[in-house]
């Protein structure tokens, strides 16, 4: 039987998008949109009042990019066109990816975080794993030296296209620790509207906010930048239904991930596990010194967290 390489979901991109009303950058007590799409209005557009207002809208770098279609100014235009009443100059901020949805902390220490440093330990001395370094992973898969590789819708594209028909996607394996099958998580995060509180025109603001929660936009933003929708409408449809890539994150998400917790600016998590997977890599964590090692990574996750 032939065997096909994979996709493997890694993990999923958390990210957060705030439309916000004025000249008003994002306010800590923003109330959430629905998400509903913009039909179904209590008011038809045509009888809405005129309204002339400047508009600033955030999201991450990536919805403003030509590379992803400009989608978050395209959704903002076709909203405009929607509403004649409303005469809207839109600017744009950025809200980067990965911002975090207080300062709980995150616990990696103790006995079973040292088990699973042991592993890596042991993963990263296999001649049969490799670190994918500078894009070596796409670059594998593509001549056929790599079989499977780890990573998220990010990579979608790059994978299907260097594989073809070939190409598959599922959700995280399981693994042996101890003799003891254990199953992988990643974090799974969610996209967020809203609409900030000091806003002069709430009305266009949370109506904008409602259209870049509804079907259009969401089907959009999948054709542009593979992200999930979550409309169910979406979901159902064959063409979506069938879809690998969606049906590999929707399991990642329902069997093999967590919520992403609240570590400060998550930074205090990406950080710290980048630089301790590249001494896992280089050799100087060891089983001699795993048990410091992880300590060590874990403090260093959790030292800006207020008590």
């Amino acid at each position: 039987m032939k065997k096909l390489p994979a996709l493997l979901m890694a993990g999923i991109l958390a990210l957060s998008m705030t439309a916000c009303g004025g000249s008003q950058a994002p306010a800590d007590n923003q109330g959430s949109a629905d998400t509903k799409g913009a039909e179904g209005e209590t008011t038809a557009a045509a009888e809405e009042e005129e309204i002339t207002c400047d508009m600033l809208v955030w999201s991450p770098a990536e919805d403003q990019s030509e590379e992803f279609g400009n989608w978050l100014q395209t959704q903002c235009e076709a909203f405009a066109a929607e509403h004649p009443n409303w005469h809207i100059t839109f600017s744009y901020g950025i809200c980067p990816e990965g911002e975090s949805d207080n300062d709980a902390g995150i616990d990696f220490s103790g006995e079973k975080a040292t088990a699973v440093t042991d592993y890596l330990v042991d993963l990263v001395a296999n001649e049969n794993f490799k670190v994918d370094v500078d894009g070596s992973g796409i670059a594998g898969i593509r001549d056929g030296s790599i079989k499977a590789m780890f990573s998220g819708s990010w990579d979608y594209q790059a994978v299907k296209d260097a594989l073809g028909e070939n190409f598959g996607a599922a959700q995280l394996p399981c693994y042996t620790l101890d003799g003891k099958e254990v199953q992988m998580y990643s974090f799974a995060g969610t996209k967020a509207l809203a609409v900030s509180s000091k806003t002069e025109y709430p009305q266009v603001a949370v109506a904008l906010a409602k259209y870049l929660g509804g079907v259009e936009a969401q089907k959009s933003h999948y054709e542009t930048r593979n992200i999930i929708p979550c409309n169910t409408e979406l979901l159902s449809d064959p063409s979506m239904d069938s879809d690998l890539l969606v049906k590999a994150q929707n399991d990642t998400v329902a069997n093999t991930s967590i919520i992403q917790p609240f570590v400060a600016g998550m930074a205090n998590y990406w950080t710290p596990t980048d630089n301790f997977g590249k001494s896992l890599r280089n050799g100087e964590v060891t089983h001699d010194n795993a048990a410091d090692a992880t300590e060590a990574w874990n403090k260093n996750m959790n030292t800006s967290v207020v008590e």
